[in-house]
């Protein structure tokens, strides 16, 4: 979905070379990579929560996805202020980056 939305322009100018440490891998990403981690893991988060309060999951499943949303929350918040610091975002890039930041304000919220 992201690649799909950037199919047109870029997200970053940075160079593809630079390296940054990946809330999901163990080895550094480059910035498109930090940005792909909090994109998905922020809609992981969201689709967690979306099972966890549609009353299918029985009590187990439900104590998983929450693991799941937590692990999910972390890496998307720590992908989140690695692009804060260390992105040089497009016009696209920054109007994602900020849905981005305000999912996360309004779950912080709730």
């Amino acid at each position: 979905m992201l690649f799909g939305a950037s199919a047109e322009s870029a997200l970053t100018t940075n160079s593809g070379h630079e390296r940054y440490k990946s809330p999901v891998r163990k080895d550094n990403r480059p910035i498109d990579g930090i940005f792909h981690a909090c994109f998905v893991s922020t809609r992981v988060h969201l689709a967690m929560e979306q099972l966890i309060h549609g009353g299918l999951l029985n009590n187990q499943d439900t104590d998983i996805a929450r693991e799941r949303q937590k692990f999910n929350e972390t890496a998307a918040r720590t992908a989140l202020d690695t692009l804060k610091v260390h992105a040089k975002p497009t016009e696209l890039g920054e109007r994602i980056i900020e849905t981005l930041h305000s999912y996360w304000v309004d779950v912080t919220a709730s």
